[in-house]
């Protein structure tokens, strides 16, 4: 099913080329493992329309260049490889990525394909495809849905522990959610070339969460499509397993990164319409009274259970596995300030109006 595109989903960004060409983008930095499952990947696809561009961040220069001359007969000229003598970072290196493969002809379409995540072979056909179809014309982008894969490193390789559905298997993709936090990984994401250029280059000042800068600029430009199909796998490991090179980036530089990030935007706001901070404020007390209600009223329903001897009752488990989910939303309640502002109906209140529905609902169960 398609829908007419929204007057202003990609309004005044210039076509860009035609064709289905993808440029892919791979940055790496000592993780040879890693890297040749990356490399592996790509290779894999079925649709064979494309031109890698891997930048060595200032990792040894004979490894990456040995994986990739493995490969000569597979990449058959499709392949370029950048060296940067030190690091200068993930999104200065998607940067230079970009500007080489420049220099190999007009693309389409841009991925970032992270040395560390991997996409079904599928992937790039039905994301081209997707956004060849007229009826996609006003979408900027598009995603997939993705796995999951939790794994480690052995001597022998990587060991894989487990899989799980990836959080996000929505439909649409809704720009408020994403002012939130950052709700998808690049490698589930294809870029029209022409919204890469209205975006403008990677910030190369963020150490970390560079990604969600980006999606939320590629959000303003236009909608972004979804194939609602598990097409990518996004691979996380654990800190304390193996060298540091090889893990995810760590809980607190993201905590501390979306912090300084929120902190920047609001100031932006600050700078650009003072008053706008006063709204703000408000919508912050409001949702903390709210978030304050909704505790006395999970404070009673514990109280009643334990007057009543009913908590371990084996009628109640449904119950009790409903009211960690209220907990759980009660934490993520105060994210949601950060796009209250800037969507037309604030968040803030429908959250409100769902956890009010929630708690009728479980005093009703009480009654039965």
């Amino acid at each position: 099913m398609t829908y007419p595109a929204h007057p202003n989903s990609m309004q005044g960004v210039a076509p860009g080329p035609g064709g289905a060409r993808v440029a892919v983008l791979m940055r790496t930095r000592d993780r040879p493992v890693l890297l040749a499952r990356a490399l592996a990947s790509v290779l894999a696809q079925t649709h064979g329309d494309w031109h890698l561009v891997v930048v060595n961040d200032g990792g040894d220069r004979a490894a990456v260049d040995g994986l990739v001359g493995r490969h000569d007969t597979g990449f058959d000229g499709r392949i370029s490889v950048l060296h940067h003598p030190g690091s200068l970072g993930m999104e200065a290196a998607s940067n230079a990525a970009l500007a080489e493969a420049d220099r190999h002809g007009a693309f389409a379409h841009v991925a970032v394909h992270d040395d560390d995540d991997t996409w079904h072979p599928e992937f790039l056909r039905r994301t081209t495809g997707f956004l060849a179809s007229a009826g996609n014309a006003d979408k900027a982008a598009v995603l997939t849905h993705w796995t999951v894969v939790r794994e480690r490193l052995h001597a022998d390789g990587v060991i894989e522990d487990g899989r799980d559905p990836g959080p996000f298997d929505a439909l649409v993709v809704e720009l408020g959610a994403v002012l939130a936090r950052n709700r998808y990984p690049p490698i589930s994401l294809l870029l029209r070339r022409a919204t890469v250029d209205a975006a403008g280059p990677f910030n190369a000042a963020m150490p970390v969460l560079g990604d969600w800068d980006y999606n939320l600029r590629v959000l303003l430009l236009g909608d972004i499509g979804v194939v609602p199909e598990r097409l990518a796998f996004y691979h996380q490991r654990p800190a304390s397993d193996g060298p540091t090179r090889y893990a995810n980036t760590g809980a607190d530089r993201h905590a501390v990164g979306t912090g300084l990030y929120r902190n920047s935007r609001l100031r932006a706001l600050g700078a650009a319409d003072p008053a706008a901070l006063s709204l703000v404020h408000v919508l912050g007390l409001q949702s903390e009274l709210y978030h304050e209600q909704a505790e006395l009223q999970h404070a009673r329903i514990l109280a009643n259970l334990d007057r009543n001897g009913l908590w371990g009752h084996a009628r109640h488990e449904d119950l009790q596995q409903r009211l960690v989910r209220v907990e759980e939303t009660l934490g993520r309640i105060e994210a949601q300030l950060s796009r209250a502002a800037a969507v037309p109906a604030p968040l803030w209140r429908r959250a409100a109006r769902r956890l009010r529905r929630s708690l009728r609902r479980w005093h009703g169960r009480r009654a039965d």
